[in-house]
């Protein structure tokens, strides 16, 4: 009886080990060295009242892949074990010592935060491939995001934008004077905005160069519609004279073919009259007088003398 107690303890014992064990394993973390982080932002600066999105990579230095469920970051303003994240109905792949990167986290700033150095860090769940896969998790060192007054984080980040869109137009060889306007406008109107931030009078500074990226915009437009009046108005100076050679060649088709028509219609009236004569010929073979035979043959010259005419006329339209 007695040893049939102490087996039922050493199972029971041997039952509490392993639950806790599993319970250890279901909880399990990597460490920060089993991992590391690359993340880019979607701003160079940010500011209070902000959104902004992070593309995060990771880079797994375990043997075993790994299925990733969720990631997310987790920022100063956020409530412990909270993020902003991102999961997955379908789990992605982190292969063993190889990088995945991630569809950018979406955040969001709150207008009270102060400004300065805030402290996140990157957060992700799955669990590790193999025989007995656990859920894991992992979280990376902390990291410091720097926020920046509205109008200078509004600056910083527009600069770039329109330092490349003045180069670009100012590389384009424009035609029209207008366009031409336009771009010295905003370059005028870029030079005093960077001349402004300098001066740290960011507000200022943003509203010149929103000015500017305006011209270059208005400057790049106003050049294509110039150079497609300029296009059309090339095509109609060709069109004009084909068209008026088309319009001649219809008129000589014209012309040609009522000659023929004429050609055809008059001979035809006048084969009539001599056939006429012919049987008038045949009628009055002999002439009674001299008289007769005279009257006679200048009727007959009469007829081919007028013939003669009209070929010429035709001959001649």
């Amino acid at each position: 009886m007695r040893s049939r107690k102490i087996e039922i303890i050493i199972f029971l014992s041997l039952l509490l080990v392993l639950t806790g064990a599993n319970l250890v394993r279901a909880q399990s973390a990597l460490s920060q060295n089993q991992a590391s982080v690359a993340i880019s932002w979607s701003e160079t600066e940010y500011y209070p009242g902000a959104y902004g999105q992070a593309s995060i990579t990771i880079i797994s230095n375990c043997s075993q892949n790994i299925e990733v469920s969720m990631i997310g970051i987790h920022f100063d303003w956020n409530t412990p074990n909270t993020y902003f994240e991102n999961t997955f109905n379908s789990s992605i792949i982190l292969p063993s010592y190889g990088s995945y990167t991630f569809s950018p986290v979406i955040f969001y700033i709150p207008p009270q935060e102060t400004l300065g150095p805030q402290t996140y860090y990157i957060h992700f769940e799955g669990s590790e491939q193999g025989q007995t896969p656990e859920s894991i998790s992992w979280d990376s060192q902390t990291f410091t995001l720097q926020l920046y007054p509205q109008y200078q984080a509004e600056y910083t980040n527009l600069l770039p934008q329109v330092t490349s869109k003045m180069v670009e137009e100012q590389q384009t060889n424009y035609q029209s004077s207008q366009a031409k306007s336009l771009l010295q406008n905003g370059t005028d109107q870029y030079n005093q905005a960077t001349s402004l931030a300098n001066q740290s009078q960011w507000q200022t500074a943003l509203e010149h160069l929103q000015n500017a990226q305006n011209y270059f915009d208005n400057a790049s437009s106003n050049e294509q519609t110039y150079v497609s009046q300029q296009n059309l108005l090339k095509g109609i100076i060709v069109a004009i004279p084909v068209a008026v050679i088309v319009s001649v060649a219809i008129v000589i088709v014209i012309v040609i073919r009522k000659r023929k028509n004429m050609q055809q219609s008059i001979p035809n009236r006048l084969t009539l009259n001599e056939k006429a004569l012919r049987k008038k010929i045949e009628k009055n073979k002999d002439f009674k007088t001299k008289k007769e035979r005279l009257c006679f043959f200048n009727e007959g010259f009469d007829l081919l003398f007028r013939r003669q005419t009209c070929l010429s006329k035709i001959l001649c339209l």
